[in-house]
């Protein structure tokens, strides 16, 4: 089909890894509900208009203050606040991803844009800036002006190209910047692709030779863009998990320690 596609199978290792916290939360995949995946065609974007726009360079004279007209983008815009995916009958019907229960529930997802060229970048949780290099933070169109003695640029960073690729966590709102830093005016839809999962926690031997790359058959990984510790994160991770994940140079007894306490959790 021409998409990346990162899928798991019923006893693969999952990894998430939570760059801010320095931490991996591991578990092991149990069913995967919509076996082997659903893939939805979502048009447009969730951009409305309402949605307040922002520009990447001076906008030009006449350039609209809001989407002009659902789901379409101006030339060089992208919207000012995060957006969420709305959808009917779904637990919060605000936000399609969202949920609370059960558990021991994940949602794996790809989001593929159309047109392609599209940028996106995802807010954990949305509202959440996540767009930094060391200690310089960049705008929320992940840009910063760049003036070092005689040169001048601009640099750009925490924008996919395209795609962005996600495990939902429970209890928490992602959201999404869209990007269109071309002369056109394009009208957006994309493709999501997403499996609904449920996990276990796998044994501290498995869990440390997983993260550490000793084990790398059947182990999938993927890293949510988080650089920092917001609150509202820590306390979803603590309340489902019993942790804000298990740190990346952690020992095996460490390991152990964590694993169990994220087990006496998830069975409460």
């Amino acid at each position: 089909m021409g998409e990346r596609l990162k899928l798991v199978r019923p006893g693969n290792i999952l990894l998430i890894e939570l760059p801010g916290y320095r931490a991996v939360l591991p578990f092991v995949v149990k069913q995967v509900v919509n076996d082997p995946y659903d893939e939805l065609n979502y048009s447009p974007l969730p951009l409305t208009t309402s949605t307040a726009l922002s520009y990447l360079i001076a906008p030009p004279p006449g350039a609209p203050p809001f989407v002009p007209e659902n789901g379409v983008l101006p030339a060089e815009s992208y919207n000012s606040s995060p957006v969420t995916f709305p959808l009917q009958n779904s637990f919060d019907s605000s936000d399609m991803f969202f949920f609370t229960a059960p558990n021991n529930k994940l949602i794996l997802y790809s989001i593929y844009t159309r047109p392609r060229f599209l940028r996106v970048l995802p807010e954990i949780p949305a509202g959440v800036f996540i767009s930094k290099f060391g200690s310089t933070y960049f705008s929320q169109a992940g840009l910063t002006p760049v003036s070092v003695g005689s040169f001048s640029g601009i640099a750009s960073t925490g924008f996919f190209r395209g795609y962005s690729e996600l495990v939902q966590l429970p209890n928490l709102h992602y959201g999404f910047i869209f990007a269109n830093d071309t002369a056109l005016t394009v009208y957006t839809s994309a493709k999501i692709i997403y499996q609904d999962i449920r996990v276990g926690i796998p044994d501290p031997q498995t869990a440390y030779m997983a993260m550490i790359g000793e084990l790398y058959r059947n182990v999938v990984s993927v890293t949510l863009p988080v650089p920092e510790q917001p609150t509202l994160m820590s306390n979803a991770l603590n309340q489902y998990y019993g942790t804000a994940g298990i740190p990346y140079d952690a020992t095996l007894s460490e390991v152990q320690e964590i694993i169990n306490k994220m087990k006496k959790v998830m069975q409460a």
